[in-house]
């Protein structure tokens, strides 16, 4: 694994790659997300339990299994804007959606140690994640200021289509709308996809701008076999999450434990989605790597 970990892959390699190291490590990953995700899994049944929902099932109405199944979900009491509910679980949904960016790092700081060859432990992958916290901070933060940049465009963008179309014929106006949401959604992914490994390069000490910079070296000329890479993650996790909410919602309707046990499958999807970042991250680093070096060698033989 180590020997892999620290040179390039082909497609299907670095997905066995990614796998590989997810099943034979998965206690050890998993261990770096439930340190930091558990607790607010129990913030979050707590607040369930305290709004009355029922612990092990909680079916809808209904005169038949199908029927009771069907309105499971339909029935559920809505959460009020404003009222304490729904400030506790805004607060729940902000806080690990920010703590999972700590427990990434925490996996790309494990799969570090683990392609040098070094033991790691859980804890002691996530204090080092959180020694770099204003820097992880600061990336988030660029990221999000980024993000509405990009919205912001793609809002201009929409509008000055939108003008141009109006004068068109509906079939022509059609081809062109069709043309340019594909350009638009090529060109946001591009962009993203260049600076995704931002907070893997500050992780391992960058400064935040240089850390974008970086990500931006070591994805030239692989945008698409990260997004494919991206793909094949997306419809798995999909996949794997649809065949548990299917199957809990069966047996436990709409209950505090089907949310705890979603809530975990969640965890270890993301979890193999972290490895899935760091080996894809490793592998762009280990090919930027070797370019450097045939670069040099080339320099050498020139003069």
């Amino acid at each position: 694994m180590q020997e892999k970990l620290n040179r390039p892959k082909r497609f299907g390699e670095m997905l066995d790659t990614i796998f590989s190291l997810s099943r034979q490590r998965f206690i050890e990953f998993f261990k770096i997300y439930l340190f930091i995700i558990g607790p607010i899994i129990l913030i979050e049944m707590a607040v369930e339990i305290w709004m009355g929902k029922s612990l092990f099932r909680d079916v809808g109405p209904g005169m038949s299994f199908v029927d009771k199944m069907l309105n499971t979900f339909a029935f559920e009491e809505e959460v009020v804007e404003g009222s304490t509910e729904d400030l506790l679980y805004n607060a729940i949904f902000t806080a690990s959606n920010f703590l999972m960016v700590f427990a990434m790092v925490g996996v790309v700081l494990a799969v570090n140690q683990i392609r040098k060859g070094e033991a790691f432990q859980a804890g002691s992958s996530l204090r080092q994640a959180f020694k770099r916290a204003p820097a992880i901070f600061g990336s988030v933060f660029l990221f999000f200021v980024m993000f509405i940049g990009v919205i912001f465009a793609v809002f201009i963008g929409v509008l000055f289509i939108a003008l141009i179309v109006e004068a068109l014929p509906t079939l022509i106006a059609t081809i062109v709308i069709v043309l340019a949401a594909i350009g638009i959604f090529i060109v946001v992914l591009y962009f993203f996809v260049r600076v995704s490994f931002a907070t893997a390069r500050i992780a391992l000490g960058s400064r935040v701008i240089q850390g974008f910079r970086e990500s931006w070296a070591l994805t030239k000329h692989h945008v698409w076999l990260i997004f494919w890479v991206y793909v094949v993650f997306i419809i798995i996790i999909l996949m794997v999450l649809s065949v548990f909410e299917i199957s809990l919602a069966l047996a436990l309707g709409n209950s505090v434990l089907y949310g705890v046990l979603i809530s975990l499958v969640y965890l270890a999807t993301t979890m193999i989605g972290s490895v899935g970042y760091s080996v894809v991250f490793y592998d762009l680093q280990s090919r930027h790597d070797a370019s450097d070096l045939q670069s040099m060698i080339d320099d050498y033989k020139n003069e």
